[in-house]
């Protein structure tokens, strides 16, 4: 049994399992649902008297200020959250402590641009506005690359101070949730370039984008946990008595004698 196993308590693994459940509840909903509109020319409204709730819009995985947005922003205010924390801990470190806060001011923007998709519009910003469709990489997703290049070299100064095991880790969950912001969006781009937006292949596009996103904000507080665990581990080792030598306590009550 490794290490990351022991540390994950029952609290951690638990938390896992149910955002994991979610994330594929929410992907699965959508696939179902819009197979349901999509293909099989179906409606997805449901009307219970003055009561309607439109399935199909509500479990769309592509619109904002839905129930796959609002939870892939908890999932980034949850981690937000988490290097605050770990921030307040290291903060004897300043060093280590502003690059804790640093990462969470980032985070925090895309929690709000994951809510609202701010990021829809820097196209227009940079003077690009193509829509998309017209180009494998989307306008959007040209400005944001170079965002994130230009924010990985004060996070890497602040990331290579980090412990071997958590840099590994916190670098897979940025991969993971990098090639779908940015992979994912290519990926359905070049697809409605040949194929349009009203087809079931683009949502299947989408719930993998949108898949994997969570999926690497979930590695991400996996992550910060364990390092929090890791912590509490080691003060716990480092305040614990020292061990005294079997038969020491014997030896000195006879010199006493």
């Amino acid at each position: 049994m490794n290490l990351e196993t022991v540390l994950r308590g029952k609290k951690h693994k638990y938390l896992l399992r149910w955002l994991i459940g979610i994330t594929l509840f929410l992907v699965v909903m959508h696939l179902t649902v819009n197979f349901w509109v999509t293909v099989m020319r179906n409606s997805a409204l449901l009307e219970i008297g003055d009561f309607t709730f439109d399935f199909g819009w509500w479990f769309h995985l592509d619109r904002e200020k839905k129930f796959g947005s609002i939870f892939n922003t908890l999932l980034i205010l949850m981690v937000v959250t988490l290097m605050v924390l770990a921030g307040m801990r290291a903060w004897p470190r300043k060093g280590m402590a502003l690059g804790w806060v640093m990462m969470a001011f980032v985070l925090t923007y895309m929690a709000i641009d994951e809510f609202f998709s701010i990021h829809e519009y820097a196209g227009k910003f940079a003077g690009i506005n193509e829509p998309m469709g017209t180009q494998v990489v989307p306008d959007w997703v040209q400005v944001m690359a170079v965002v994130v290049f230009i924010l990985m070299v004060p996070m890497g100064l602040f990331w290579r101070n980090l412990p071997t095991w958590l840099r590994i880790r916190t670098a897979i969950a940025a991969g993971v949730y990098l090639s779908g912001t940015i992979g994912g969006e290519v990926i359905s781009s070049t697809y409605v370039m040949y194929n349009g937006f009203d087809s079931y292949g683009y949502n299947c596009c989408s719930a993998i984008e949108e898949g994997v996103e969570m999926l690497g904000m979930i590695l991400c507080i996996d992550a910060m946990l364990l390092h929090f665990a890791r912590l509490h581990a080691e003060r716990s080792e480092n305040q614990a008595p020292p061990i005294e030598p079997a038969g020491s306590t014997a030896k000195a009550i006879d010199t006493n004698a």
